[in-house]
């Protein structure tokens, strides 16, 4: 078993070693623009209720005696509990999950003990709770094989941003000087009052690896955080590895860690998948009209914390997670999706592009959208040939309501039918549409999947199947009801698309037999 630098041992599940690391998530090998799990391909769908889900209670029971988690209706105990985020997840035909190492919400744990005597955390010693809970949650994952993103640096819980009246994070962070016994402010560089939300300037705690402020006071304890979540999470083959939630830091932060936990998983006798996830809302830098940029548009951080930096160092990471692409909207997220889909394949090294988090849901302020947004991004995302996507929480994401469940399912049903793994997108395949109406995936000449967001009516090019016996099945998504198959056999090279309702429907067309 592998031993990380703490002297903590890992744990692995029941499959043998030299198996686990062959059947780990990993790029398809006949298509790297999706996943496979165990030598078979996998499209990642999800959502949770929760961005850091190894924090909630086990069962219903555990919620119920455990402090409330929020106002919101989706922190019911009969909700906000694993048991049930895993069994709905994987009964919609969900297979992905968000996990980001975070402890600023009400009932996390942070992942040290206190000093009994002078109640200051000790970066020596490690909470077993939080620990063990993280350790449970991808325990149970692995069960259901759900794929997890892990993103270890928590972005938000190192700045002063207020995340409920009045608890500002890095204020109770135990890196915070002031918080711990470990060193002072003058020893570290970190300051005990963050005068920052998480723009500018940027906390210290993030320019502490060589290439940047080489600050080996605090390096010495990330190191630490670092080595102990991988002697627990290198014994799961279902794990991918993001550095930071929605960045603004240097570039050569995020590829320190890449480099880090890539050399202790080569050191364990296995490979895992790496990513960075920029704040940036346009990943195409501008090369897509009407793509909208952060409000905080001037400011030379946000520049800099591009999706294309992944791009430009496929030494280090091996797929790209583009979740703030989801602050656009209508035709305009399709195309920035799809640009950095195509920019992925120009590079000449084919990846998985996915979201872990898509906005959209009942807060309706400018940036994460309505309901309606995020449920159109989530088939939109996916028409664009994203590799993966999962409703962000509640009330800026959908997470696992009924609705949520009712697209995943959706989903899973039209692109295991289409055998999505062999298709691409096709929108030149489309023609008399409407913006933002309908989109295509398909491998031509075999199968055509055409999705209608909004009301409207398009033609589809199906060149080459003139004479063939087709199959055609409309799907209403909002019921999982798949129409009676007809059968044409198509004179022209063209195919009139008329969804037989105005909400989302999708259309399969196959050759027949």
């Amino acid at each position: 078993m592998p031993i990380c630098e703490t002297g903590h041992q890992a744990t692995f599940p029941d499959a043998p070693f030299h198996r686990m690391n062959a059947d780990r998530i990993q790029p398809y090998q006949d298509n790297p623009a999706y996943w496979q799990y165990k030598g078979r391909p996998v499209l990642l769908l999800g959502g949770s209720v929760e961005d850091n889900p190894f924090q909630l209670p086990a069962t219903e029971a555990e919620a119920a005696m455990g402090q409330p988690r929020g106002d919101h209706p989706q922190h019911d105990p009969a909700i906000a509990n694993l048991e049930y985020q895993f069994e709905t997840l994987v009964a919609s035909g969900g297979n992905f999950l968000r996990c980001s190492m975070s402890s600023r919400d009400i009932g996390d744990v942070w992942p040290y003990e206190r000093d009994s005597s002078t109640g200051k955390y000790d970066l020596e010693t490690f909470s077993e709770e939080y620990w063990s809970r993280f350790e449970r949650f991808l325990r149970m994952a692995h069960e259901r094989a759900v794929m997890v993103q892990v993103e270890i640096w928590e972005t938000y819980d190192y700045y002063q941003r207020e995340t409920r009246p009045g608890y500002l994070p890095w204020q109770h962070n135990p890196f915070n000087p002031v918080n711990n016994l470990n060193y002072t402010s003058e020893e570290s560089g970190l300051p005990e009052v963050l005068h920052s939300t998480g723009i500018h300037p940027l906390n210290p705690f993030f320019e502490t690896v060589p290439g940047l402020n080489n600050n080996p006071v605090v390096l010495k304890f990330q190191h630490r955080f670092v080595d102990r979540l991988l002697s627990i999470s290198l014994a799961f083959d279902n794990v991918l590895y993001c550095m930071d939630n929605e960045t603004h830091a240097h570039p050569e932060w995020g590829a320190y860690w890449a480099r880090y936990i890539d050399e202790k998983a080569r050191g364990a006798g296995m490979g895992v998948e790496l990513t960075e996830m920029w704040d940036n809302w346009d990943p195409t830098d501008g090369q897509v009209a009407g793509a909208v940029r952060n409000s905080e548009k001037v400011d030379p951080l946000v520049f800099r914390s591009t999706p294309l930096n992944c791009l430009r160092q496929p030494d280090v990471y091996t797929f790209s997670d583009i979740s703030n692409h989801n602050a656009q909207r209508g035709e305009t997220h399709y195309r920035t999706g799809l640009w950095f889909w195509r920019k992925v394949r120009e590079g000449g090294r084919v990846w998985p592009v996915q979201c872990d988090k898509m906005y959209g849901g009942d807060e309706y302020d400018d940036f994460a959208g309505t309901r309606r947004d995020g449920l159109e991004r989530f088939w939109r995302n996916i028409f664009a040939g994203l590799a993966g996507c999962r409703f962000h929480r509640p009330p800026s994401g959908l997470g696992l309501d009924p609705e949520a469940q009712a697209h995943l399912r959706s989903m899973r049903r039209l692109t295991d039918a289409l055998d999505v793994f062999t298709c691409e997108p096709h929108p030149e395949l489309l023609f008399d549409r409407q913006e933002n109406t309908a989109f295509c995936l398909a491998d031509p000449g075999r199968a055509y999947a055409v999705v209608f967001v909004n009301r409207g009516t398009c033609s589809l090019d199906i060149s080459g199947m003139i004479g063939k016996a087709l199959q055609i099945r409309w799907l209403d998504i909002a019921s999982t009801q798949w129409s009676e198959p007809e059968d044409l056999i198509p004179a022209t090279g063209s195919l009139i698309l008329q969804p037989p309702s105005n909400e989302f429907q999708a259309v399969l067309v196959t050759r027949s037999g």
